[in-house]
C-alpha cells in the first residue's frame, strides 16, 4: 500500500489496474486482446500504436495526460474503470461464452 500514490490513485483503483494487467495479459496470450488492432500485427507493435476500440484509446490518452485536469484522481478512476470493463467483457466472452464455462462446471 506505502508504493500507490494515494493522492493520485486509491487503494480500489489499484486493485482494479491490477485486475486489467492481469485480463490482458491473459487475453494477448489467447490471442483475444482487441482482435480488431491486432489485424496481423506484432503484439508489441498494436501496443506501442492506437488501440481499439477507440473507448479504450480515449481512456488512455484520458489518462496520459490526467493532470492537466482539474481532478486528476476522478480522471484516473473513471478512465480505469472504463479499461476495466472492456477488459471484463473480452475476458468474460473468453472464460464462459467460448470455453463453455457451464459446460466444465456441470
Amino acid at each position: 500500500p506505502e508504493v500507490v500514490p494515494q493522492a493520485v490513485l486509491s487503494l480500489e483503483t489499484a486493485k482494479k489496474v491490477l485486475f486489467v494487467g492481469k485480463a490482458v495479459r491473459v487475453l494477448i496470450r489467447s490471442k483475444r486482446w482487441l482482435p480488431s488492432a491486432m489485424g496481423g500485427q506484432d503484439v508489441a507493435e498494436v501496443l506501442e500504436g492506437s488501440l481499439d476500440p477507440p473507448e479504450v484509446q480515449e481512456e488512455v490518452d484520458a489518462l496520459r495526460s490526467c493532470f492537466d485536469a482539474k481532478s486528476p484522481v476522478h480522471v484516473v478512476e473513471r478512465s480505469v474503470e472504463r479499461i476495466r470493463a472492456s477488459a471484463a467483457l473480452q475476458l468474460r466472452q473468453l472464460v464462459v461464452e467460448e470455453a463453455s464455462l457451464a459446460r466444465h462446471l456441470l
